[in-house]
């Protein structure tokens, strides 16, 4: 993102093609996140280089997660399942004899068998242009052609088995898988579990412990539903490298996006015509972690998540609205102003890091000099979360 071209120009401690790769923000529970190169991972330690420090050994418990600075690239088109804790397998599921579980064979985790009470949703071919309303407490399956059924899915073979009520009566329907898009389980979503890995491919998996050995790959003991019993699919398979790793979340339970916080109330006077926001600029982002965009004159007002005691973002003026942009932006905590600041060209950024309460948090942008033109700033992974340390 061009916020961060300046962080990424700054780091040539490693030859710029394994700078892509190894490329990571760094959220702990202290201080500004911060652009290192991932080298390893053990069960004590994540071994960085640091631009400033050069090579550090921060201790795993200090680290809430890595993320890529760049979005994830939408794969979700092609086959995998989801589970209702959020996990997705990729690769094209395959029927078995036993009605309530679902096989299929991941490019490096392996044969996996899942029962049908986790998984959420199976994407079998191309999804359709229109997502169908799903009803409240039904299985669904989406046709190829758009069209949807709802009802029971009694079994998962091919054909698929689902029963829906039709001119009053229960009716069995069996539908080949090649006829089928889209299969959602109806029921409660499930628990996240950390740690959990995103790779590049699309998958996201929980493992009991994140190791990157020293040839920079990604190593996990065998997942709860892995099948020991059926061979890989790729006898010569290797375990993803750094290049695949998307992100790492060790610990999200303090962590509260302020992109994830619902209907902020915005107040802005009769010279904004324009949205003043605030727009996610990642929809990809990990549990929300996008940055936000805000025009102003405005004034935002976000409820604050209980369990949390920290807010901080980086306030940065893009490049693009140097030449006239010019305000003044004000943080307050239930009603108290905690800070004030001025950005334009020649302070382009500021670094919020606050304590709060329980209660409201309001982000006030003013019109400077320049009136409102080119007011408008990014809240680089603005999030609420609480601090340990």
């Amino acid at each position: 993102m061009k916020q961060l071209a300046f962080i990424i120009s700054s780091i040539m401690l490693i030859s710029a093609p394994v700078l892509s790769q190894h490329l990571f923000l760094f959220i702990t529970d202290d201080g500004q996140p911060k652009a290192l190169q991932l080298l390893s991972i053990n069960d004590t330690n994540v071994d960085v280089v640091d631009p400033d420090k050069g090579h550090q050994a921060l201790p795993i418990g200090d680290c809430l997660a890595l993320v890529r600075p760049e979005p994830l690239t939408n794969v979700l088109s092609n086959p995998h399942i989801q589970l209702k804790d959020g996990q997705v397998f990729v690769g094209r599921p395959t029927p078995t004899t036993t009605p309530d579980v679902v096989l299929i064979q991941h490019p490096w985790l392996g044969a996996l068998r899942i029962p049908l009470t986790h998984i959420e949703s199976i994407q079998l071919n191309p999804p359709t242009n229109e997502t169908p309303t799903r009803p409240v407490g039904f299985d669904q399956i989406t046709l190829a052609n758009g069209d949807a059924l709802a009802g029971f899915i009694s079994s998962i073979s091919d054909p698929i088995s689902i029963e829906v009520e039709q001119n009053g009566a229960t009716e069995l329907l069996q539908i080949p898988w090649g006829r089928i898009s889209t299969i959602h389980l109806f029921g409660d979503p499930e628990p996240n579990v950390f740690p959990r890995v995103w790779l590049q491919d699309g998958t996201i998996v929980s493992l009991d412990g994140i190791v990157v050995d020293d040839d920079w790959l990604l190593g996990s003991n065998n997942h709860q539903f892995y099948i020991p019993d059926i061979p890989v699919s790729t006898p010569n398979q290797i375990a993803p490298s750094i290049s695949d790793i998307h992100s790492i979340v060790f610990e999200d339970q303090s962590i509260h996006p302020l992109s994830m916080a619902t209907n902020p109330t915005v107040t802005t006077p009769g010279v904004r015509i324009t949205d003043p926001g605030p727009t996610r600029l990642d929809a990809s982002a990990i549990l929300g972690l996008s940055p936000l965009s805000v025009s102003g004159p405005t004034s935002i007002t976000w409820a604050i998540p209980k369990g949390v005691n920290t807010f901080r973002t980086t306030v940065r003026l893009p490049i693009s609205m140097w030449a006239w942009g010019n305000l003044d932006i004000q943080l307050f905590v239930n009603g108290k102003e905690l800070r004030n600041v001025h950005i334009d060209k020649d302070s382009p950024d500021a670094y919020f890091f606050t304590p709060v309460e329980p209660g409201e948090l309001t982000i006030k942008l003013h019109e400077g000099l320049n009136g409102p033109i080119q007011d408008t700033v990014v809240l680089e992974y603005p999030m609420f979360f609480n601090r340990t340390h």
